[in-house]
Parts: structure tokens; sequence; C-alpha cells
């Protein structure tokens, strides 16, 4: 174990300062294979080129991560990196200014993401991973900020809610909704997927979770001829009427990579959809215990 500096005596502080330019290379790199820099200045005739405002805050959100002030800190106190991105000394309210305009903007952003992926790189969002979450607000109610069902944890806090699609391909967001805070993810996802629609293919897959699993969502899904994945949504009968019906020597072995547990699936077909049924002999035993002949819980 080291318990003593080793740097050489010779070797004294001096006023250099050093950025991560293979990180910064990279956001400018891809920001350019999309063809962003000319959309994002166009969006901001005065002071400070967004393109390059906006290249800092990425590259600093994937090094330090940290706030918006400490950002403009990170990089007006280097002046290579300013040079680097085409920008001036600033003041930490361009970095917000940028940022309102991206929001405001957001819409046109990931509807040029969408065509420029999908007429230059074949990206046809053949699968789209879709999830939904809230942010709570230190701030007074309003059309927007509104109570609701809090994802992380702060009921007592108004929220907005926030929507957000991610093409499974490139692994780039291609869609973002935010609506007020107590609305759920049944409607939600309905506004989350009118914006990635025009991108989509006919039978690409489209992945979420129970809380946006309706009847009314999945038929449009169907008519406009796409596919889903999506966790089912279980009552207690339903959980009731499948363990009753459960057999082993019926239901098909399902291989975990553990081979001390035991799983079996099966499927129920239906002319528009499949539904897919797992069964975990740890995760009952585990949630019923020892009470395997209590009514709903019998294992054959």
């Amino acid at each position: 174990m080291q318990t003593t500096l080793k740097t050489p005596d010779h070797i004294k502080p001096n006023q250099n300062k050093t950025f991560p330019i293979g990180t910064i290379q990279t956001v400018k790199h891809v920001f350019e294979e999309l063809h962003l820099p000319p959309l994002l200045d166009d969006l901001k005739h005065c002071g400070h080129q967004l393109s390059g405002l906006v290249t800092g805050l990425v590259s600093y959100k994937m090094t330090e991560d940290l706030s918006v002030s400490r950002c403009h800190q990170w990089m007006t106190t280097t002046p290579m990196l300013l040079e680097y991105l085409q920008l001036s000394d600033f003041g930490d309210d361009a970095l917000y200014r940028g940022l309102g305009v991206i929001g405001e903007n957001r819409h046109l952003i990931l509807s040029h993401l969408l065509h420029t992926l999908k007429d230059e790189y074949d990206v046809g969002l053949d699968m789209v991973f879709m999830d939904w979450t809230s942010s709570h607000f230190e701030a007074k109610t309003s059309d927007l900020i509104k109570y609701g069902y809090s994802r992380d944890h702060r009921p007592d806090r108004p929220q907005i809610t926030i929507g957000l699609a991610q093409d499974q391909h490139s692994q780039l967001p291609v869609g973002l909704s935010i609506q007020p805070g107590n609305i759920n993810d049944q409607n939600h996802f309905k506004i989350t997927y009118q914006e990635i629609k025009p991108g989509l293919r006919k039978g690409s897959v489209l992945v979420f979770d129970a809380g946006a699993n309706g009847i009314p969502n999945l038929d449009l899904l169907v008519s406009d001829k796409m596919k889903y994945l999506s966790r089912m949504k279980l009552n207690t009968s339903d959980i009731t009427h499948h363990l009753d019906t459960f057999n082993k020597t019926e239901w098909t072995p399902v291989i975990t990579g553990n081979p001390d547990e035991q799983v079996y699936g099966t499927q129920l077909v239906f002319p528009s959809r499949t539904k897919y049924l797992y069964f975990s002999q740890n995760l009952h035993d585990d949630t019923y215990g020892e009470q395997t002949e209590t009514p709903g819980t019998r294992i054959r």
C-alpha cells in the first residue's frame, strides 16, 4: 500500500489548465454527423453561437455532470476551451438562455433528428423504448406544474411529467414530451407516440411498461400496424386463475442461466396480440411460503 507521495520533487505547481478534448471532440463529431450546428445556430441569432454553448453543456454533462453554474465555470476558466468551441467569454445566464431556446424548440430538434436518422442512416426506429417519469419543483402550482403521482417520492411537491423515447439501434433520443404533473401514463403515452410516429415504420416495435398498457393504447398501435412489447396488468382474479390452471407438464421450461431456478412459460394467442405468461417457482415460494394448499396457490 502506498503511504507517501512519489511525485518527483522537481515538479512544481503551475497555472496550466487542462480539459477533456476526447469527450468534446466526440460530441462535436456526433453533432456534425447529425447536422445539428446549423440548426442550433439558426435558433439563436444574437450573442454567442448556440451550437458552441450546447456542445460545452453536453460535454460537461458527460464528464463532471454538476450544475449549469459549474459548467459555466468549467468552460470560461479555460481560454483554449472557449477558442475550441468558437466562443468568447460569457456569463452563466447565456447557458440558461441557451437551455431555454432548446426547450422551446425541442419538437423541431427531435423532428430533425428523426429525419436525419431515417434519410441518411436508414434508421427506421424498428424498436423504440418508451418510458415516463416525473420531476418535482419547489414552486407554486401552475397550468403545467401540478400535484400527481410522484416517481421521485415527493408527493408533497408539485411536478411535471416527462415522456421519453429512445431508438434501440442508434440509442439516440427520438421523442420528448412534457405534460402537467397530474397526467397518467395511459394518456401521456398517446402524446409521446404521436411525436415519434412520423419516424416509425409499419411493424416497428414499441417497448413500454405496464403503466401505459391499456386497451385503447394497444388498439391504437394495432390499427397503425405497429407491434409492441409490454408487461401485462394482472389483477387478483387473473393471478388466481392462472395459478389454479398452472401445470408444469403443460407449460414450457425456460432456461434462465440459473440451474437452481425453475421458470415456466406459456402463450395465449389472440387475433391481434399474444400474451406471454411466466411462472417462477422461487418467486411463488417467496410470496406464498409453504401454503401450497391454499386456494389459488395450488401447484401441480
